[in-house]
C-alpha cells in the first residue's frame, strides 16, 4: 500500500487500520515508530497476507491473523480485519456452520460475562437491546460454534485485535459484506496459526505472528514441514525465515534464497 500521511496520523493509527504492525511499518520507511508524521509524506506499507490453505468454501477465521478471508461465488478470496478473543477468553477453533442472520440484534448477556461485569463493578445486565449501546452492532451471524458468532461492533476502534469474549467482531462495512455473501448452512471454519508458508509465482513467502494464546509452536518446524509439502525447502532462505519468526511482524515476506 503507498499511503500517503493524513493530519493527525501517527504510526500506531496507519498500523490499526491497515491492521499492520505499526512498529513494522516505522522500521520498513526507516523511522522511530514514535516519530511525528507530517501530512502528506508517503509511507509504503506492506500489508500481503498469506490466505490459510484450508480456504477451499466458504469462511476462514485465522485468529493469529486477525482476520477473516470469504471465498466468495466467483473464486476470488475477500479479505478483512477483525478482533477475535482476548488470551483470557480465546476464539475456539474448529469447522462450524452459519445457524442465523440477525438484523438489529439483541445481546443475550451470558452468566460468565455477567459475572465478569460483577468482578469489574459493573451493572450485570442479562440483556442490551438493539441500538447503538449494543456491542453487537447491527448485524449478526450465528454460528454452529456454542455461543459464537460474527458481528458488527460499536467500538469500530477495537478492530482487529484480541479483545473479546471468544466472537468475531467486525468494521460494520465488513459484517455489511459479509451478511450479504453468507447464507444459512454456509461453512467455515476457525484456525489458529501463527506460523504460515506459501508460494506465489515462482517465490516463497512466510508469515509470522505473535502466539498470543500461549500455546508455543514450533513455527521453524511448521515451516519446515510446510516447505517440504510444497517441495521448496532448498528454495527457501532459512536465515531470513528465522529473522522473520524472531521480529514476528505479522505480514508476508518474501523467503526466497536468492
Amino acid at each position: 500500500v503507498d499511503y500517503v500521511v493524513a493530519a493527525g496520523d501517527t504510526f500506531e493509527t496507519i498500523g490499526h487500520r491497515l491492521g499492520v504492525d505499526p512498529r513494522a511499518i516505522a522500521r520498513r520507511n526507516t523511522r522511530w515508530v514514535l516519530a511525528p508524521l507530517s501530512a502528506g509524506t508517503r509511507l509504503v506499507v506492506d500489508a500481503h497476507r498469506i490466505v490459510p490453505g484450508v480456504i477451499d468454501r466458504g469462511i476462514v477465521v485465522s485468529v493469529a491473523q486477525n482476520r477473516v478471508f470469504l471465498l466468495d461465488v466467483d473464486g476470488s478470496i475477500v479479505s478483512m480485519p477483525a478482533a477475535v478473543g482476548r488470551s483470557t477468553w480465546p476464539t475456539p477453533s474448529g469447522e462450524f456452520h452459519v445457524v442465523q442472520k440477525e438484523v438489529n440484534p439483541g445481546w443475550d448477556v451470558p452468566p460468565s460475562i455477567q459475572d465478569e461485569m460483577r468482578q469489574l463493578g459493573q451493572p450485570a445486565v442479562p440483556r442490551v437491546p438493539p441500538g447503538p449501546e449494543n456491542p453487537l452492532g447491527d448485524l449478526w451471524i450465528g454460528l454452529s460454534l456454542p455461543n459464537i458468532g460474527l458481528h458488527g461492533t460499536n467500538a469500530p476502534a477495537t478492530v482487529p485485535g484480541y479483545t473479546t469474549h471468544g466472537c468475531i467482531r467486525l468494521r460494520e462495512p465488513d459484517i455489511q459484506l459479509l451478511f450479504n455473501r453468507v447464507e444459512i448452512g454456509t461453512v467455515g471454519v476457525v484456525v489458529y496459526e501463527p506460523a504460515l508458508l506459501t508460494r506465489h509465482e515462482g517465490r516463497i513467502y512466510a508469515e509470522i505472528h505473535r502466539d498470543v494464546y500461549g500455546r508455543p509452536p514450533d513455527m521453524l518446524h511448521a515451516l519446515e514441514t510446510a516447505a517440504e509439502y510444497l517441495g521448496v525447502r532448498n528454495q527457501v532462505d532459512w536465515r531470513r525465515v528465522q529473522e522473520a519468526i524472531r521480529l514476528h511482524e505479522g505480514f508476508a515476506i518474501d523467503a526466497t534464497a536468492n
